[in-house]
């Protein structure tokens, strides 16, 4: 390998080295857990549904509102992760599948967790959620 080759191979691994970033990790939570975690802001929760359906259901207590269809969804959740950097970002939605993509989403952007509500709002197989929970809520306004 002469010299001009070893300086772009070398250029070439370095590039890539600095698109590495480090991943958080993604855990999944029930409603209670995020509520409880919620409460004492360790937990910043943010709901990613669409307004028609917070509008629909009520908005978890305490939860930011950006929907996951947001063109500046990435943007506005950087903004609220750097508000608060002493706690964890959550996400949630209606039964656990876009909160998911959007915790995928931010998994690359931060360090640390990044937590999914893995039941949402209204619940799936994996449980009843949120609002059959009897956790708070308030309407939409």
């Amino acid at each position: 390998m002469n010299t001009l080759s070893r300086a772009i191979y070398s250029t070439i691994a370095a590039l890539s080295l600095a698109h590495v970033t480090a991943h958080a990790e993604i855990l999944q939570l029930s409603p209670e857990e995020a509520y409880t975690m919620s409460s004492t802001r360790e937990l910043i929760l943010i709901d990613v549904r669409t307004e028609a359906e917070w509008r629909d259901t009520g908005v978890a207590e305490g939860a930011s509102m950006i929907t996951l269809q947001d063109p500046d969804f990435m943007a506005k959740t950087l903004l609220i992760s750097d508000q608060y950097p002493d706690a964890s970002i959550g996400f949630i939605c209606r039964s656990g599948g876009r909160s998911m993509a959007a915790a995928q989403k931010l998994d690359s952007q931060i360090d640390g967790p990044v937590y999914n509500v893995q039941e949402g709002m209204q619940g799936q197989s994996e449980g009843e959620g949120w609002i059959a929970r009897g956790l708070p809520h308030a309407p939409f306004e």
